[in-house]
């Protein structure tokens, strides 16, 4: 398929999932997304959900936010639809997703992971 081309009509829409994860927060960040923030270790780029994992140098250990955007085509209406989570909430096996909007509202939702 070439760019321009129509997809076949019984093709699944586009979709788009990206991670990002965010360092260097400020303390009112720390403080607003206090439940979704996990820790990183900046030698190897592992992920704790504790703030002083045994075993690693706490000069290594800074809190990250990691956030994860799905989207996907809506061919009724010609464009993308999306959310943003925090990554941490996905992760969570039948836990509501904490869903990042504009601002800090949220919204929370059910998944089931298959």
């Amino acid at each position: 398929m070439n760019a321009g081309d129509t997809p076949p009509a019984d093709a699944a829409p586009p979709r788009i999932e990206t991670e990002v994860t965010i360092t260097d927060l400020s303390e009112e960040q720390l403080a607003r997304f206090g439940g979704s923030i996990e820790w990183l270790n900046t030698v190897d780029g592992t992920l704790f959900t504790e703030a002083n994992p045994a075993g690693i140098d706490a000069a290594a250990i800074n809190a990250a936010l990691r956030v994860t955007f799905i989207g996907q085509y809506d061919p009724d209406e010609d464009d993308f639809t999306g959310i943003t989570y925090f990554t941490r909430s996905l992760a969570s096996l039948f836990s509501p997703l904490m869903a990042t909007r504009s601002g800090t509202r949220r919204l929370t939702l059910f998944a089931i992971k298959e």
